[in-house]
């Protein structure tokens, strides 16, 4: 990644911290087994659109938010 864009992985964990969200506290909230939420923010593991809809749900944002970088309002630079 380039100029500082964040990875899927990392805006779902920026908007895990946001929201007060332990990884346990997301996956309990998605019924999904925590290692899978470190999996996911460690960019091990890249969600499909179903998991990005439940995280999005889970965390009070829209799916789309969790592709945008928030370090430098949101314009992908």
């Amino acid at each position: 990644l380039v100029d500082g864009d964040m990875s899927i992985g990392e805006q779902i964990k920026q908007a895990r911290l946001s929201a007060g969200l332990s990884q346990a506290g997301l996956a309990a909230a998605i019924g999904t087994p925590r290692c899978h939420i470190g999996n996911i923010e460690a960019g091990k593991v890249l969600p499909g659109y179903a998991m990005i809809v439940r995280l999005a749900n889970a965390l009070g944002v829209t799916p789309g938010e969790l592709f945008e970088d928030q370090t430098n309002g949101g314009n992908g630079k």
